[in-house]
């Protein structure tokens, strides 16, 4: 019974975040390509697990204990082996699967992407640290990483979606430039957050609740912005259904016929 209170504690919070972040979309995603993401969220868990073991083979650095590091090993340690690592098979497979998706056409879409990943992701990671823990580390994880997982995923879509904007504007600069971002700035946020964490300094940890409760507040702020967008950010249409005439918004350039 112990290990089935275990369980609820550790999945109720993925449960719940990923039914509000679905309850935002105006128009609800298809339920396959959902479950797709959260899948490849669950494979990117297991991808880390073996980057990670190929790196400690590789690097000895990190076999060591996180517990014995200096400020600098630290640094190395959260943004290398943890937060690039993780983020880079979170990014990867929301590229792969969400942002080339066709059904990718409203700013909303990806953020539902991004963060259906990345509670694949902390669904498994969840449970290995609960089992391995208490209840109470399940209640910890629920108000910290769950949470953070989303919004490291909300802005990872955000930045997706100025990239997806660059693109339909032709703007091969900033496009390249907000598909950088989509990846580094989650890795940054991922390294302060754990940088933090595993510090034991109480101060930096207090710093970290604080941090965390605004993080929350200014991803929610993106969530309520976006979610509220309803104008097509990519249109389905190569080409005017009225006039044939080939079309890169969603008013036709030779009619003006409007293609929604």
């Amino acid at each position: 019974m112990y290990y089935v209170i275990l369980f609820i504690v550790a999945i109720l919070p993925v449960i719940l975040l990923g039914f509000y972040i679905n309850s935002k979309d105006k128009e609800k995603e298809p339920k396959s390509l959902l479950i797709g993401l959260f899948s490849a969220g669950i494979l990117s868990c297991i991808l880390v697990v073996l980057i990670s073991v190929l790196m400690e083979l590789i690097f000895p650095f990190f076999r060591r204990d996180s517990n014995a590091f200096n400020s600098l090993e630290l640094i190395i340690y959260v943004f290398i082996g943890v937060s690039l690592i993780e983020e880079g098979c979170k990014w990867f497979f929301t590229t792969i699967i969400g942002y080339k998706n066709k059904n990718f056409d409203e700013a909303y879409d990806i953020i539902v992407y991004a963060t259906f990943v990345s509670l694949g992701f902390a669904s498994v990671e969840n449970l290995l640290y609960v089992y391995n823990g208490t209840i109470a580390t399940g209640i910890l994880r629920a108000l910290t990483s769950v949470p953070g997982h989303v919004c490291f995923g909300i802005t990872m879509g955000y930045y997706l979606l100025l990239a997806k904007i660059a693109k339909k504007n032709k703007n091969k600069k900033l496009h390249r430039k907000n598909l950088a971002l989509s990846l580094l700035v989650p890795i940054l946020e991922h390294g302060v957050y754990d940088y933090f964490a595993f510090s034991q300094n109480k101060y930096l940890i207090l710093i970290l609740l604080v941090g965390l409760v605004a993080f929350y507040i200014v991803c929610n702020q993106k969530i309520e912005v976006l979610s509220n967008i309803t104008e097509k950010v990519v249109y389905k249409y190569k080409f005017c259904p009225q006039c044939g005439k080939e079309i890169e918004t969603i008013y036709c350039p030779s009619c003006g016929n409007k293609n929604e």
